[in-house]
C-alpha cells in the first residue's frame, strides 16, 4: 500500500468520525435536514457504516413524524431493524409510532 493510499485511508476515517459526530449533535438538536446531509455524505465515503445507517434512519423517521407521515416513518424503522434488530432507540421509536398510528385511526 502506497503512502498516498495510507494517508487517504486515514483522512477518510477521520472525516467519517467527524461527520458522524456532527450528525449526532444535529440529530440531538432536532436539526434533521442537516443531520441527513452529513450522514448521506458519510455513507458515500463508508457505505458499510452501520451506525451511520441507523442514525440516518432515525433522523429520517423523526422528520417524517414531524410531518405526520407515520406509515412512512415506520417503514424507515423496519429498514433499521433489519440491520440492527436489538437497537433500543429504534424499538422505542417504533412503539411511539404505533401509538401515534392508533391515535390517528
Amino acid at each position: 500500500m502506497g503512502l498516498l493510499n495510507i494517508v487517504n485511508s486515514y483522512l477518510s476515517k477521520e472525516s467519517t468520525k467527524l461527520l458522524y459526530s456532527e450528525a449526532t449533535k444535529l440529530y440531538q438538536e432536532g436539526n434533521y435536514d442537516l443531520a441527513k446531509q452529513k450522514l448521506s455524505k458519510l455513507l458515500e465515503l463508508e457505505p458499510e457504516n452501520k451506525k451511520a445507517f441507523i442514525l440516518l434512519k432515525l433522523t429520517t423517521t423523526q422528520k417524517l413524524i414531524l410531518e405526520k407521515k407515520y406509515k412512512e416513518a415506520k417503514s424507515e424503522l423496519f429498514e433499521a431493524i433489519k440491520v440492527e434488530p436489538e437497537n433500543e432507540e429504534v424499538l422505542e421509536l417504533l412503539k411511539k409510532i404505533d401509538t401515534l398510528l392508533e391515535l390517528n385511526e
